[in-house]
């Protein structure tokens, strides 16, 4: 069998002609717009070489003219370049036990890194750093669900709303783990430093004769061949003689350890300061920046104790001694240590998937975006004459870790929701709602047929009363193009053209093979950086582009989660003008 292999240029780009370009034909380059797919033969496997990560399909398989294929996001470190990534602009193909690697350039996905800061740590760019504070909102919301047994079945909705609302009021830079450690650290630091552990070693050298104290039967063997008949004879004219001296040792496993621990913890705290903090004066006064400010003068200061300056950096692979393991303070510092390489590692990770990434936080944002609408209990909150009110309640699951870029664990989506219309005071028509997640889309008899689309997200709305009129599908699409230094071809009319031609020819394949299509619609989610933003221009709040003909919604919305509270309330009256065209 003949593997093929496309990478298209947007999610819903699949078997899009103009859109698509073959990756098994020799390299390519590819204009890089935001977060491009790759549509593979199914039963091979795409691997990302530098860690052998293998990659996820997103969504079902879908039949095609040489077979089945199943689509996959694609990472950004590779897409990025030679710069954030050893394995670069590779990327291997896994079919029948051989491996076939795939390469091609980039334009235009933007760098992690922008330069230096002036202590010679790495200057991230602004979407690295929106890409960090992703990770840490979902690292805080595991805080959360760890603080209380009321979060034990996972975070609900209406407290998630609450959330949003509450980071759009900014008050604090961002948390991170060196505010944690600071926290922790930041008095006991200097303490274990001053009583920084030792270890005597008794050596045999040679000394001055006055000087002798010890021996041992290494050193009288030495004696005794020595020519001459007394010690002053045997000492030579040098007069020195082999005895054993005790010499005080700090270059040990626990020392080398705390000395990188302190080296880390002052690089992150000067990243802390001038990526998180920069020059805002709201936030160079706030508690958490003059925590981090202090923690790295400490840092600072323990560096230039004389006692730390023999003292070499730690290998690789090290194994914890009993020192690190059992003495108090070294085990504190063992355990921080051991989290920021970890958080090290998952960085470069976040930052290679984190398309995935964006595509959770939207994931996040519908959910809330629908508790915003829905009716709770006592009240009716109607809206364009469309009430919604959930069938089943549920809790938002979130992971430990990342699992390529992805946080939030298929099926703890919210709903089912009932939705209801209302003309005249009366009811008019009534559906179920369901939110497909494309992990799971291929249980669901609606969503199985839509893996071409490359949906991240599907609203599946049926008729309750079993009526002769076809199911209706929603197609959420997260697109990161605040990754894209693209200039303004990645604009909101572009993307709102080219979504609904895609769309019209998915319609038209899946109805050439006799499927029973469903009413289709989508809707486009894309982000911008506060920075720069899509067009050039600098954005706080979500905007929201309605369609209009020949057009799908998009809802471009900061990259930095504290504009999320818009965007939440821009997409639920987005998704509520898409429902009623499909409930008619």
């Amino acid at each position: 069998m003949t593997v093929k292999a496309q990478i298209h240029l947007w999610p819903w780009s699949v078997e899009v002609a103009k859109d698509s370009l073959d990756l098994l034909g020799g390299e390519i380059t590819i204009p890089f717009f935001g977060s491009p797919v790759i549509s593979l033969s199914e039963g091979a496997s795409l691997i990302l070489p530098s860690r052998s990560e293998r990659f996820v399909a997103l969504g079902p398989s879908y039949e095609s003219l040489g077979g089945r294929y199943r689509v996959y996001e694609t990472p950004h470190g590779v897409l990025a370049g030679p710069k954030v990534s050893t394995s670069s602009n590779t990327l291997s193909v896994l079919e029948a036990g051989l491996v076939r690697e795939i390469a091609f350039r980039t334009e235009g996905a933007a760098e992690r890194v922008e330069g230096k800061h002036p202590d010679g740590t790495e200057k991230l760019t602004p979407i690295a750093r929106h890409v960090l504070a992703w990770s840490q909102f979902f690292d805080d919301l595991i805080d959360i669900i760890r603080s209380g047994d009321i979060y034990a079945d996972g975070i609900q909705w209406p407290w998630l709303l609450d959330l949003l609302n509450e980071l759009s009021v900014i008050r604090e830079p961002r948390m991170a783990l060196i505010v944690k450690i600071a926290q922790d650290l930041r008095r006991q630091l200097p303490e274990i430093v001053l009583g920084i552990r030792r270890i005597l070693l008794r050596e045999r050298e040679l000394i001055p004769m006055h000087r002798v104290q010890e021996s041992d039967i290494g050193c009288l063997r030495w004696y005794v061949r020595q020519p001459g008949r007394t010690a002053a004879e045997k000492a030579g004219t040098r007069q020195k003689l082999l005895a054993v001296v005790r010499r005080e040792i700090f270059d040990t496993l626990e020392n080398r350890i705390l000395k990188e621990f302190i080296r880390l913890c002052r690089r992150e705290a000067y990243r802390y300061l001038q990526d998180v903090v920069g020059s805002d004066p709201k936030f160079q006064s706030a508690t958490r920046s003059i925590l981090v400010r202090s923690f790295r003068e400490v840092c600072r200061e323990c560096l230039r104790d004389p006692t730390l300056e023999a003292i070499r950096k730690p290998g690789a692979g090290i194994a914890p001694n009993n020192v690190l393991l059992n003495d108090p303070r070294y085990r504190q510092v063992w355990a921080w240590y051991l989290q920021l390489l970890r958080h090290e590692e998952e960085q470069d990770r976040v930052w290679d998937w984190q398309s995935r990434m964006w595509a959770d936080v939207v994931r996040l944002m519908a959910g809330a975006a629908l508790e915003l609408w829905r009716t709770e209990e006592g009240h009716r909150v109607s809206i364009n004459g469309l009430t919604c009110r959930t069938i089943v309640d549920s809790g938002m699951r979130v992971t430990l870790e990342q699992r390529l870029g992805c946080r939030i664990e298929s099926g703890s989506e919210p709903g089912p929701f009932l939705i209801e219309r209302f003309k005249n005071g009366r009811m008019d028509k009534q559906a179920v709602l369901e939110l497909v997640h494309p992990s799971l889309a291929q249980q669901h008899n609606v969503s199985r047929m839509l893996g071409r689309t490359g949906g991240h997200l599907y609203f599946v709305i049926s008729d309750i009363n079993g009526g002769s009129q076809r199911q209706g599908v929603i197609i959420l699409w997260a697109v990161n193009t605040a990754a894209s230094t693209a200039p303004c071809t990645a604009d909101a009319d572009y993307l709102s053209r080219s979504a609904f031609r895609a769309i019209e020819t998915h319609r038209t394949v899946l109805g050439l093979r006799g499927t029973n299509v469903p009413k289709i619609s989508g809707l486009v989610v894309a982000n911008c950086c506060s920075e720069n933003g899509l067009g050039g221009k600098a954005k706080q709040r979500a905007e929201r582009h309605d369609a209009v003909a020949n057009h799908l919604p998009v809802l471009i919305v900061p990259a930095d989660p504290n504009g999320w509270e818009s965007a939440v309330e821009e997409l639920a009256q987005a998704l509520i003008d898409v429902f009623g065209e499909i409930i008619g």
